[in-house]
């Protein structure tokens, strides 16, 4: 991977892409089809990953995480229960 001396340039993502506002972007999946916390229902919810070598969550923890209601559990809700979650 090759750098323009700012950041990292990958061979098909052109110069002038705007990863900040990529991820401030609506999600292009439908909501019908998208996973929700069943704590808050919403669909702000993040799978924990591994960091710096260490374990992905701890023991109780569970290993998804809302950015919305700071819950951590194991089973988001799926699109299928939806009606039932709140």
């Amino acid at each position: 991977m090759a750098s323009n001396g700012e950041r990292p340039v990958a061979p098909g993502i052109p110069d002038d892409f705007d990863l900040d506002a990529a991820r401030r972007a609506p999600s292009s999946t439908p909501a019908e089809e998208r996973e929700r916390c069943p704590h808050c229902g919403s669909y702000n919810i993040s799978v924990k990953t591994q960091v710096h070598g260490g374990p992905n969550k701890r023991e109780y923890d569970g290993d998804y995480f809302c950015d919305c209601c700071k819950n951590h559990f194991d089973d988001p809700v799926s699109p299928e229960e939806v009606g039932h979650a709140r």
